[in-house]
């Protein structure tokens, strides 16, 4: 169920903003040449990327389930992420934030509409929904800002509330058609879970 929720919230933009700068399933959205680095920083940005790619690799080789090494990849990618905004001006760390999260507020708008459609949700109920994902990306960005990447652990507390509220919010035939959606995610999960790359 965690897993499914977190399907589709991550699909609309919740946590989205932790992956953004370099890789995960986000891999190559985010485009440096928007900040105008000078040859130096280029040079840096991709000895950093290209450090990490392993590390990376290499923890996704290790032993264990994948499902216990989350938390090890949102440590490698808080490590990463520290790097890159080393390198970075004020100016630059300022710019790069707007443009992920005006990146994540387009997807999650997107993804919304389409949820919307397919839950005959109304005008009121799409409101609510989107000032309630507003509110949880403001309490994210945040956190990316001062450098806190969300673990899984509260992750996995934000989509259960998340859960909730749709619960709240949905009529019977609307939750219905939510749980349809979740389970249709959770076989589309399951169905590309081995071809996913971590880096």
């Amino acid at each position: 169920m965690k897993k499914t929720i977190a399907a589709l919230v991550l699909g609309l933009g919740i946590s989205s903003v932790a992956f953004a700068f370099g890789g995960g399933h986000h891999r190559g959205h985010f485009d440096w040449d928007e900040l105008d680095l000078t040859d130096a920083q280029e040079d840096q940005i991709e000895t950093i990327k290209d450090g990490y790619h392993d590390k990376f690799h290499v923890l996704k080789k290790s032993e264990g389930a994948r499902e216990d090494k989350r938390d090890d990849f949102i440590s490698l990618r808080q490590q990463m992420m520290a790097e890159f905004k080393s390198v970075l001006t004020q100016d630059q760390q300022q710019e790069a934030q707007g443009l992920i999260f005006a990146k994540v507020e387009k997807r999650m708008n997107k993804r919304l509409d389409k949820l919307g459609w397919k839950l005959d949700l109304t005008d009121e109920q799409e409101a609510q929904l989107k000032t309630q994902l507003e509110t949880k990306l403001l309490g994210i960005k945040a956190r990316v800002e001062a450098g806190d990447i969300p673990s899984m652990a509260d992750r996995k507390s934000m989509l259960k509330e998340f859960d909730a509220q749709m619960k709240n919010m949905l009529s019977a035939e609307q939750l219905r058609e939510w749980n349809e959606l979740k389970e249709k995610r959770i076989q589309h999960i399951a169905k590309h879970e081995s071809s996913k790359r971590w880096f």
